[in-house]
């Protein structure tokens, strides 16, 4: 941890924030830290001992990996062996896309079956004993297998996994990623190139959370041709391109929200949620570890602690270093859902612990405001964004922190535009940020839904004023 402030020092920033990856990012750095700041990562195992490929060491593990009740597996085990794996064969991954991924889930209660890694492996109790299920993620969704590996043969098939697709990439180009793959050659064929290229043993098994498949009839699930977005969100003023899937309905852009949260806008009830709807979503995913749960070690505790929008203060951060070392607890987890957890809690330690992240402005009772509330960092940092989504989460996460919105806090989602980034799956109201026509011009604008149904389209300014009205529809 201390590493980390000395990174925050040397970049000269206030803050940094947790991703929904489960990493730490600063944004808008002029220059790389110096070499020696990296060397002090590398001594803490933060940065990988070969820097060209240490973007690419994008793994996943369940945060309550090692100490969750009812885990089939301590996945950490493999990370270890994974790390090891690419730092001993960078040639192996450096070309990949930044963007590849692996997930490695132990089958707990706290999963990642939520967050869409390219690689995903979950540890899944069968017949023949714990088998990890292989799944290959893209576009926002997963793509079932049935394909069982035992685990010591982990390694062998992610090296052809990632051998293959390495191979196609190179011969294809920058730009293309595992869907790209699947899309033109299909699971089966990719399955069939993985398995020619080192034998191992697996299985074909049927899952409850999988359709029927077997390696035969795999490329029943191959994906569905899709457009790539190739146009640049016009600036306010000029007319959106005739094509444009972010246009507003013709002729209700001055339309006021009809008031009824159950009815689809006008034009569009056939028009999906833009991120993935193919099953039903429980809205509370992002919050299910926070709070004090029980580890499956006997007499200790976890705490999961919401940040909010995954920030985190210099001095926030020190205060937790701190914290870390007086209680015991040894260390500190990130979450893919912006938050954190302190593990290994004892009776002793959890009242202390709780009155610290009370005077450093994490008091775990907001827990229920800064949880439910997720956002990507819209047009101020990324440049296909619309809207200014951060701003208008965080205004969000003050009206829910003042208690007002009924008998229940909500989940609220907000993204600068249709792709998406804060949260891929629906929420119970989530605000997408889109152009709209005002004046005969386009302005920054929300499609509002509720769950994968659109129910408004609107102005930014108007959607704003719209949530108290929202949040007591949700709470009916």
């Amino acid at each position: 941890m201390e590493a980390i402030e000395i990174l925050l020092d040397c970049c000269k920033r206030k803050k940094m924030q947790v991703t929904n990856r489960g990493n730490l990012q600063m944004r808008g750095l002029k220059e790389s830290p110096p070499h020696h700041v990296y060397q002090k990562l590398q001594e803490v195992g933060l940065a990988s001992r070969q820097l060209q490929i240490d973007h690419l060491r994008n793994i996943m593990l369940n945060p309550t990996a090692g100490i969750d009740r009812e885990e089939l597996v301590d996945t950490r085990v493999w990370l270890k062996q994974i790390i090891a794996y690419m730092e001993d064969n960078p040639e192996k991954i450096a070309t990949l896309p930044a963007k590849f991924s692996i997930g490695l889930d132990g089958g707990g209660i706290v999963g990642i079956g939520s967050r869409y890694n390219e690689i995903q492996f979950t540890a899944t109790k069968t017949g023949e004993g714990i088998l990890f299920h292989l799944e290959l993620g893209g576009r926002k969704t997963f793509i079932p297998t049935n394909i069982f590996i035992a685990p010591e043969y982990l390694i062998t098939c992610l090296d052809s996994l990632i051998e293959i697709y390495r191979q196609y990439v190179d011969s294809r180009g920058e730009g293309y990623r595992l869907r790209d793959l699947i899309q033109e050659w299909g699971v089966s064929e990719y399955w069939r190139r993985v398995t020619a290229l080192n034998h191992f043993p697996y299985y074909t098994l049927q899952t409850n959370s999988s359709p029927s498949v077997s390696c035969d009839n795999i490329a029943a699930y191959d994906y569905k041709p899709f457009p790539k977005r190739d146009r640049i969100n016009p600036p306010p003023g000029d007319k959106p391109h005739p094509e444009d899937t972010d246009k507003p309905h013709p002729g209700d852009a001055d339309k006021p929200y009809p008031g009824d949260a159950d009815k689809p806008h006008p034009g569009d009830a056939d028009k999906p949620y833009p991120g993935d709807t193919d099953k039903p979503y429980p809205y509370n995913l992002n919050s299910f570890h926070l709070g004090l749960h029980r580890q499956k070690q006997e007499g200790l505790y976890y705490l999961g602690v919401a940040l909010p929008l995954g920030y985190i203060t210099r001095q926030q951060w020190q205060g937790l270093r701190e914290l870390v070392e007086k209680s015991g607890c040894g260390e500190i987890r990130l979450t893919p859902w912006q938050s954190i957890i302190l593990p290994n809690l004892s009776d002793d330690t959890i009242g202390e612990t709780i009155d610290t992240l009370e005077k450093l402005g994490l008091s775990p009772r907001e827990n229920h405001s800064r949880g439910n509330v997720v956002a990507c960092v819209g047009k101020a940092g990324c440049k296909a964004g619309i809207t200014e989504s951060e701003t208008h989460a965080r205004m969000a996460i003050e009206y829910l922190g003042e208690g007002k919105q009924g008998k229940q806090t909500p989940n609220i989602h907000f993204s600068g535009c249709s792709k998406c980034c804060a949260q891929s799956t629906p929420r119970q109201l989530s605000f997408i940020g889109c152009w709209v026509w005002r004046d005969g011009k386009t302005v920054e604008g929300y499609k509002i839904y509720r769950g994968d149904s659109l129910i408004a389209e609107v102005t930014v300014e108007k959607a704003i004023s719209l949530l108290p009205e929202l949040l007591k529809e949700v709470n009916g």
